[in-house]
């Protein structure tokens, strides 16, 4: 059996968060803690970055013939600034948009 390629990728759907025009997404680092697959499978997590509106890689890695289960386990930080007062009504959001592409 050849293994196949699997891949996670994460982007913002628009440039700055709702209600808070002044913080861009990428203040907030997106960083990978695990990957986890079943049956042979195997998986890694990308380096830390910055978050866009493009898609970007979080975690990637190889499928066997009988995988069928992944998890990434992910982690957004917002940068720590006083440029970035936040609103509190109504409150800051930040849509994100995954993509799995799997064999």
């Amino acid at each position: 059996s050849s293994d196949l390629s699997w891949n996670l990728t994460v982007q913002a759907t628009s440039a700055s968060f709702t209600n808070c025009p002044r913080i861009p997404v990428s203040a907030v680092t997106v960083s990978c803690a695990s990957t986890t697959t079943n049956l042979g499978g195997g998986g890694a997590c990308s380096a830390p970055f910055s978050l866009s509106t493009s898609p970007q890689t979080v975690a990637g890695g190889s499928q066997a013939i009988l995988t069928f289960s992944y998890a990434v386990t992910l982690t957004f930080t917002l940068a720590d600034s006083w440029k970035y007062i936040a609103e509190t009504n109504p409150s800051c959001s930040l849509s994100l948009s995954y993509l799995a592409t799997v064999p």
